[in-house]
């Protein structure tokens, strides 16, 4: 996969269907109709003939876990609000979601998603950058769409997407600028281009139900939880970057002189797995559930890292 040399490659995208915990049957059956909706959405204001249109529906059709739209569902059954408050809440952060990969696959140059080339590589770059506009767009619009705080819940959506593009920015400055790598740097890209997405199905809940103080709570847990995946993701890239000079940090860890680097990697990992763990179990009404058990299903993976590293 190519990569722009600027740009770090972090996983937007990493939860897919084979993750998802059990559900019950009107949890998927939620589901189901949420991504029904999500699809149909493509067709408002869009003529099906359009390279728009076919460039939507390619990347939609891609596949992809929704699990940012599960949790933003299954968050807001659990804080009591009405189906059609979680279900718009669910849409506008998927549809954040993806006009972020869209928009992430052409500035890295990234040319596959999902095992089908990227929007940019199967379009063009102009028909790619209009592609996640209109997802922004149309992510603003289903947000406006809820009864409950419209005001609040705007204001905090564009701050989360501001703070996904601070993110991106920090990515793409990454290898020029000449500052030292440090865990705390990687940890800050992190925390604001995959952070913010995770956090934001628990925030728009927690708001939309009037629980505004546990907000710190719920971006902090979204946070460990982005930092610890993008670190189980680089542990399986760690040629693969090397070849592409892409950001890791194991080779990060290396190049300050720690010749444990994998095992410090896979450290950090268990121990910002466990933050998610410890501040999801304190949001109210269990409504970090599906976050929590995704960090147990991880940490359970780093330490099958370290026992077959360590053998």
């Amino acid at each position: 996969m190519k990569n722009n040399p600027r740009s770090t490659h972090l996983a937007g995208d990493f939860f897919m269907a084979e993750g998802k915990r059990p559900q019950v049957p009107a949890f998927a059956s939620e589901l189901q109709q949420a991504n029904r909706i999500l699809l149909e959405s493509l067709d408002h204001g869009l003529s099906s003939g359009t390279q728009l249109h076919a460039a939507l529906t390619h990347h939609f059709n891609a596949g992809g876990g929704r699990v940012r739209m599960a949790m933003a569902l299954d968050s807001g059954r659990r804080l009591g609000l009405s189906a059609q408050n979680r279900l718009h809440l669910a849409l506008a952060t998927e549809l954040l979601h993806n006009a972020s990969l869209i928009h992430d696959d052409l500035q890295d140059q990234d040319t596959t998603r999902r095992g089908q080339p990227a929007v940019w590589a199967a379009y063009g770059t102009d028909v790619a950058i209009l592609a996640g506009d209109y997802l922004l767009a149309t992510a603003f619009g289903q947000l406006g769409h809820c009864t409950e705080r419209l005001p609040a819940l705007l204001r905090h959506f564009q701050t989360r997407t501001t703070d996904l593009i601070f993110g991106q920015a920090l990515d793409l400055a990454a290898n020029d600028s000449t500052q030292a790598f440090s865990l705390e740097r990687y940890r800050q890209i992190v925390s604001a281009k995959s952070g913010a997405l995770l956090a934001m199905p628990l925030e728009l809940t927690l708001l939309a139900s009037g629980q505004d103080q546990y907000l710190p709570t719920a971006q902090a847990a979204g946070q460990a939880f982005a930092v610890a995946y993008q670190i189980s993701d680089d542990l399986m890239d760690i040629q693969a970057d090397a070849r592409h000079d892409c950001l890791n940090l194991v080779h990060g860890l290396l190049q300050l002189g720690q010749d444990n680097a994998l095992h410090v990697a896979i450290t950090e990992g268990q121990l910002q797995c466990q933050q998610a763990i410890d501040l999801a179990d304190t949001l109210p009404s269990s409504c970090a559930e599906l976050m929590a058990t995704k960090a147990k299903k991880l940490r359970m993976h780093f330490k099958q890292t370290e026992e077959t590293h360590g053998s």
